[in-house]
Parts: C-alpha cells; sequence; structure tokens
C-alpha cells in the first residue's frame, strides 16, 4: 500500500535474525518505497525474506520503515546500499538516500520479531558540517548545502581505522535531460565518515 514507482534496485543481503534465545541465518533483499506524487507512498524501505516473500517481523515491529514521518513525500527512489561492518558475512547497516538529500542508517544487526531495527538520520546537508584534517579530527566548519534528492546508493569505504565512510552524490534526475540543461543549481559529492 506505500509502495511508489519502484526505482529502487533491490539488494540482497543475509542478516542475522533473532527468534528468542536461537538465531536463524535469513536472506533478505532491501528495497526503498520508489517514487510517488501521492503522500505516504515511496517513503518506506524494506527487507523482504526471499524464501518466503513476507517482511520480517509482524504488525509495526515488521522490517518496513517509515523515512520521515513529519514528511510523508519524501520517496526514497535510490538502491539501498546493505554493509557488513563488522566481517562475520552477516549485514550490519543499510545506508541510503531520500529525495530530501539527507542520508540515513538503518541498523539491522539485531532484527527479531518485536525489533525490526533502528533508523537514523546520518548526514543532514541543512545542517552544520565540519571537515576533518589530515590527522582525523574535526577542523573547520564549512557550513550548510541546499538539500538535493539522491537518486543512486551510496557507496562505502573503509578509513584507516576502518570506519566506514560513506560516499554520495547528489541531483535531481529529471534535470538531466532538460533542454537548455540548468546550470543555475549547485550539486554535491559527499565523503561522510561514520564516527
Amino acid at each position: 500500500a506505500n509502495l511508489g514507482n519502484t526505482w529502487s534496485k533491490p539488494t540482497i543481503g543475509k542478516v542475522r535474525y533473532f527468534t528468542g534465545a536461537n538465531t536463524v541465518d535469513k536472506w533478505v533483499t532491501f528495497f526503498g518505497g520508489g517514487v510517488s506524487s501521492t503522500a505516504d507512498v515511496g517513503n518506506y524501505i524494506y527487507a523482504v525474506d526471499i524464501a518466503n516473500g513476507s517482511l520480517l517481523g509482524s504488525g509495526p515491529n515488521a522490517t518496513k520503515k517509515q523515512v520521515d514521518s513529519s514528511n510523508t513525500s519524501n520517496n526514497v527512489p535510490s538502491a539501498l546500499r546493505p554493509v557488513d561492518l563488522s566481517g562475520d558475512n552477516y549485514i550490519d547497516a543499510v545506508y541510503f538516500g531520500d529525495a530530501s538529500g539527507r542520508m540515513h542508517r538503518w541498523d539491522v544487526s539485531n532484527l527479531r520479531n518485536n525489533n525490526s531495527g533502528t533508523l537514523t538520520l546520518f548526514f543532514d546537508p541543512g545542517a552544520t558540517h565540519y571537515y576533518i584534517n589530515n590527522s582525523g579530527d574535526r577542523d573547520v566548519e564549512i557550513g550548510i548545502h541546499t538539500r538535493r534528492p539522491i537518486y543512486y546508493r551510496p557507496s562505502i569505504a573503509l578509513d584507516r581505522n576502518f570506519r566506514p565512510v560513506v560516499v554520495f552524490g547528489t541531483g535531481n534526475i529529471d534535470e538531466l535531460a532538460a533542454v537548455p540543461p540548468d546550470t543555475t543549481t549547485t550539486d554535491y559529492v559527499y565523503a561522510i565518515r561514520q564516527e
């Protein structure tokens, strides 16, 4: 009911799913809600069990997360990036961007019937940012950027201390075909380190 025009290419990964004291390996596909001009459609992300086609968990604890309850038209057109951060061959987190230009992190390391993981805002270009100097310390404030939509999934790299660095770009895909092209809008490429 909340799935829009699904531009989000599904990605597959294995998660550890807790059932009481036991764990079960689940292969899931992660995807965004897509694009829609209808309120409360396209503004969700999903993790679907490949074995049976259902969400993990049930009811409000199912692996379907509303990205922004205060902005029900904020869509998730991009593919999601599941990542194994601990090196144990299980997905720990899923990173993705939204049509409002913000990057999110979905912690899926502790999925169970009554816990569908924690969704947090990872980066908001509309907030104050800081430059990280060569020593890895916070340095100069570089200000606030205009929020621009994110249409493609982020890439993940590790810094020298094995902390994830999320790399992504912004821009409106519809503006690429504009004639004449829009030369007044500034888009950005970010590399944001997970603290």
